[in-house]
């Protein structure tokens, strides 16, 4: 596990308040409580079949329906995947900033 490939993010709006946490190189480990039990389920499979160590903890206005907890939910889990994603662009970008101009696949071009 790297810190560039693990996001935790927390979102609130006047609807919900999530909290996302997740590590790609993890074992489909899942710790899921939406109060919404078909999406608690969609998330878990999602996790597990992908290896994706994923908590999910959310609280939202089940009062009125789920609608609002799904979507907020999702939208965290969606940036904290592009955090991930991001942070580790930036860091291959870093590595191949101070590494030697190595060839490619065409010798008129280089990685530099």
């Amino acid at each position: 596990m790297t810190e560039f490939r693990t996001a935790t993010l927390e979102r609130q709006t006047s609807e919900s308040k999530v909290r996302v946490s997740l590590d790609l190189d993890g074992s489909g480990r899942t710790q899921i409580s939406t109060g919404v039990g078909f999406f608690d389920h969609m998330l878990t499979a999602f996790a597990v079949h992908s290896l994706i160590d994923l908590e999910v903890e959310s609280a939202g206005d089940w009062h009125i329906d789920a609608h609002h907890t799904v979507e907020d939910t999702a939208i965290a889990l969606g940036q904290a995947i592009r955090w991930t994603r991001l942070w580790r662009r930036r860091w291959l970008t870093y590595l191949a900033d101070r590494t030697a101009c190595t060839p490619v696949s065409r010798p008129d071009r280089s990685t530099c």
